[in-house]
């Protein structure tokens, strides 16, 4: 979710967001729909095109999740992006 935020800072697409965040079509239209349904990301037409933009909740929400990373780190070492607990699947399953 945060990659969808920060490519949406400016503006942008579905499809840009879709490509920059490596996401397929089917899970970007759930994730558009999740951040839209929680306000982290609102909808303007410009020029006939659909363009998302994150709102200044979801600027808070990526100050939080930064600090929550950050605190992460410094407790084990790694990017705690790639640190699997024990309840997440693994990507075989």
């Amino acid at each position: 979710m945060a990659e969808i935020l920060d490519v949406a800072r400016k503006g942008t697409v579905k499809t840009q967001i879709m490509y920059r965040a490596d996401l397929s079509f089917t899970q970007l239209k759930e994730y558009i729909s999740f951040l839209r349904e929680v306000k982290l990301l609102k909808v303007n037409t410009e020029n006939g095109k659909t363009i998302y933009i994150r709102t200044p909740k979801a600027i808070k929400y990526l100050e939080t999740f930064a600090q929550i990373k950050s605190l992460l780190k410094k407790s084990g070492g790694q990017d705690p992006m790639h640190i699997r607990a024990p309840y997440w699947p693994s990507p075989e399953e």
